[in-house]
């Protein structure tokens, strides 16, 4: 699901700017600031991490000393130059680079900012990206994200969360799952059995689409 990201930017069709969100923060406050444009039409946080920290193994292809990004909340805008020919190179990279990616869109990301020369009006990570548990910034940030393990839906304790999850639950929508030790081994061994096959036939999907419009 992680290179579902890679579909914003062909929502650039259709919508001025896309915001997305993974599915591990809680909102705290207003976001609508996150809409206004930028020069390169490009919003990410940068990670505090290397290019190489999100491989296996390091490429030649690009520098990995550059900085990487943390790709849970992101910004994308209309006037972001050939953001199709991004698109169809984040399914390419998938293909080429599918067995050293780590943390593997944040990677794929990282070769699009490279690859294209992308400007990135960064994100404050302080502000849109801080730890639940965070001491320094989580109580006045705008969007706390709970990277790592647990979340909020197998042990980190969250009030607004949880409200959040009530409320889900009164407007009738299903519980979540409990999480074991053996639903967790069951999914893990199931994903990779599956993973692999499914993003090549995923990609090779998109690279044929590529090759009949040229």
């Amino acid at each position: 699901m992680v290179f579902a990201k890679f579909e914003c930017l062909k929502l650039l069709d259709d919508y001025k700017s896309i915001l997305l969100l993974d599915y591990d923060i809680v909102i705290q406050q207003d976001l609508s600031e996150l809409f206004e444009p930028c020069e390169s039409g490009l919003k990410m946080i940068w990670g505090g991490l290397k290019v190489r920290g999100q491989l296996h193994e390091a490429t030649d292809d690009y520098n990995m000393d550059a900085e990487g990004i943390c790709a849970s909340t992101f910004v994308l805008q209309d006037h972001l130059k050939d953001y199709m020919n991004m698109y169809d190179f984040c399914y390419e990279s998938v293909i080429r680079y599918g067995k050293i990616l780590y943390m593997p869109e944040q990677a794929i990301f990282d070769f699009m900012i490279q690859k294209f020369d992308l400007q990135n009006c960064a994100l404050d990570g302080k502000v849109y990206t801080p730890h639940p548990n965070d001491k320094d910034f989580a109580r006045k940030a705008k969007i706390i994200h709970a990277f790592g393990q647990p979340k909020f839906w197998n042990g980190l304790d969250n009030n607004q969360w949880n409200q959040n999850y009530e409320s889900w639950l009164q407007m009738g929508g299903s519980k979540y799952r409990q999480v074991t030790m053996k639903l967790c081994y069951k999914s893990l061994k199931r994903v990779m059995s599956n993973s692999i096959t499914k993003i090549k036939l995923i990609a090779e999907r998109r690279l044929n689409n590529l090759y009949k419009k040229y």
